[in-house]
């Protein structure tokens, strides 16, 4: 059963109020499958093996949270979009396909173990730009 983690934070900070240090989080760990009913909080890291479960999260969400943070991988290739104003969530939806267009492989390799923890530093990298308001579509690059 693969675990679902929802960052939460009860009163945002809106990036030109950022001060440096982020008073709270609550991040609420859900260990079943997505399910489009429940609450979400209001930043989202997508991490999932499907790219057809990765559309239909983001078809149910997109509207509902303010950062969305996707991290795609095979094998030592990495790829991570995030989210954060109207210009990118219009760019998002093009980046989602058809899972029979999906290159094959496995992203669970032992060997590739390293890959996803490069991949989690960098989602959380791409959140702590959203948090200092430095995350823009100027600066919005794909990292392969």
């Amino acid at each position: 059963m693969k675990q679902r983690t929802w960052a939460r934070r009860k009163s945002w900070l809106q990036p030109w109020q950022f001060s440096g240090s982020i008073r709270r989080i609550n991040v609420e760990s859900v260990a079943d499958r997505f399910r489009p009913k429940p609450a979400t909080g209001d930043a989202i890291f997508c991490c999932v093996d499907s790219i057809d479960t990765r559309a239909a999260i983001w078809r149910t969400v997109q509207h509902r949270c303010r950062f969305w943070a996707d991290g795609r991988m095979l094998g030592e290739v990495i790829r991570i979009l995030a989210v954060a104003d109207p210009v990118a969530r219009g760019y998002y939806g093009t980046t989602l396909f058809p899972g029979t267009e999906a290159q094959q492989g496995s992203c669970t390799a032992k060997s590739t173990i390293y890959v996803a923890s490069i991949a989690g530093g960098l989602l959380l990298h791409q959140f702590t730009r959203f948090c200092a308001g430095c995350l823009s579509t100027e600066t919005r690059r794909s990292i392969c």
